[in-house]
């Protein structure tokens, strides 16, 4: 799991294009899975 993660974590930043293609996005502290909409830049 943790090489998942550390994978995942190249694309935690400067993401924007990537989520706005996707239905739902997660974070990495609170484990919480929600919608791109709900990200305030």
């Amino acid at each position: 799991m943790n090489d998942i993660l550390e994978e995942l974590h190249e694309y935690c930043f400067e993401n924007e294009q990537a989520l706005s293609a996707v239905k739902s996005c997660g974070c990495f502290y609170c484990m919480k899975i929600f919608s791109p909409d709900e990200i305030t830049y």
